[in-house]
């Protein structure tokens, strides 16, 4: 049956159903906003201080260091907070807030090249090849 042999009422109602399945479901698929890296992952001679923010205020943002999705159990920051990264990681960040679906895992692989590691044989003296070549 063409919709312009529908009579006015029934025309209306299916409109309003419609409109308000629309806006139910749009309600239920709010999602917290995904936390954002500054700097973002990439290859760094020296360590970084990441910053995680998430634009959803009063949004709790867990996150790890082991290249395992956060849940609700892992490390908690506060937006703008910092993560020290002074060797190679994934750093992954979740959001949550009650009320909206959780946010997606961002995921960042960070490489620090420049950093070196004191042990128990290291000497802490500087060799400058170029300048003590004979």
């Amino acid at each position: 049956m063409p919709w312009s042999n529908l009579p006015a009422c029934r025309l209306v109602f299916a409109l309003s159903v419609c409109f308000f399945c629309s806006v139910a479901t749009h309600a239920l698929a709010q999602q917290v906003a995904t936390p954002t890296f500054t700097p973002g992952g990439n290859y760094y001679n020296l360590e970084q201080s990441v910053r995680i923010d998430c634009a959803t205020a009063g949004a709790t943002i867990n996150y790890t260091t082991n290249g395992v999705d956060p849940t609700s159990s892992d490390r908690v920051i506060a937006s703008g907070g910092t993560v020290l990264v002074d060797h190679a990681i994934t750093l992954k960040a979740r959001a949550t807030k009650t009320g909206l679906s959780p946010s997606a895992v961002q995921s960042a692989a960070y490489n620090i090249l420049g950093k070196l590691a004191a042990g128990q044989n290291h000497s802490g003296r500087l060799i400058d090849a170029a300048c003590n070549s004979a």
